[in-house]
């Protein structure tokens, strides 16, 4: 049973990790994809054209949320091809290192535009179908960082809160138009953006406060976005669902 069949789907940051996943998973379940990418590389290149021998109709689109112009050509592009989107999955993010001392204003303005005001800019075009049609999933994916308040992390951890505490007005904002709006925060998640910012060391610390006692896979995160954008979770609006294994606090 495919749960998305005849659905149209926007997803950004889908070249890799979390993004990719989720590209997958909707392909498998019958959604026409609009893939959002900034770099392209031959590994999405061929993973691409592996899912459309499947007879899945994927488009691709480039999309850079720290360039203005790049949001508006890429919304150009997916208007172009349609006039229905029934799934928004907000996915593309970065993420820095470095103590609230050492943070400067160029970084943290990066940040913020990158995984919060453009990402909903991008947000503002795509809702110009949903409410045309009445219908309409989105779903933000932030982190349990935003939550957890991770020491190192002050432009990271803020720009994902500010997307879920968003997330919560948008939800309240769109009902009315048949529109949900969720998040998800994943925690430690087996992705080259969790191996290339957090140390080892720090993984195996955060690991003791896992319920189940390892890293998620990507998958299983996108299990969870597939949920919110089938007809499975029509009722289920302006949450923040933690996929974290049970990330629990440090015991006293």
């Amino acid at each position: 049973m495919q749960l998305l069949k005849d659905n149209i789907s926007v997803i950004t940051g889908s070249n890799s990790g979390i993004g990719l996943s989720i590209l997958e998973k909707f392909s498998d379940n019958g959604s026409e994809i609009f893939a959002c990418y900034r770099n392209m590389t031959s590994d999405f290149e061929n993973k691409i054209s592996s899912l459309r021998k499947n007879k899945v109709t994927i488009h691709l689109i480039n999309l850079d949320l720290n360039e203005e112009d790049s949001i508006k050509n890429a919304f150009d592009e997916i208007s172009k091809k349609t006039n229905k989107i029934d799934n928004l999955i907000n996915c593309a993010g970065i993420i820095e290192k470095s103590i609230f001392q050492m943070t400067s204003k160029k970084s943290m303005k990066k940040m913020l535009d990158i995984n919060f005001i453009n990402t909903f800019v991008f947000t503002q075009l795509i809702l110009k179908k949903m409410i045309k049609n009445k219908n309409g999933n989105i779903v933000n994916i932030s982190s349990t960082s935003a939550i957890e308040a991770n020491a190192g992390r002050f432009a990271y951890s803020s720009s994902k809160a500010a997307l879920v505490t968003g997330s919560k007005v948008l939800a309240k904002e769109l009902g009315r138009y048949n529109i949900k709006v969720n998040v998800i925060s994943p925690g430690l998640i087996d992705t080259k953006m969790l191996s290339d910012n957090t140390s080892e060391e720090n993984i195996n610390k955060t690991l003791k406060r896992v319920a189940l006692g390892r890293k998620g896979l990507p998958e299983e995160v996108a299990n969870v976005v597939l949920f919110l954008c089938c007809q499975l979770s029509n009722f289920i609006t302006g949450q923040n669902i933690r996929v974290d294994g049970g990330l629990f606090e440090e015991e006293l």
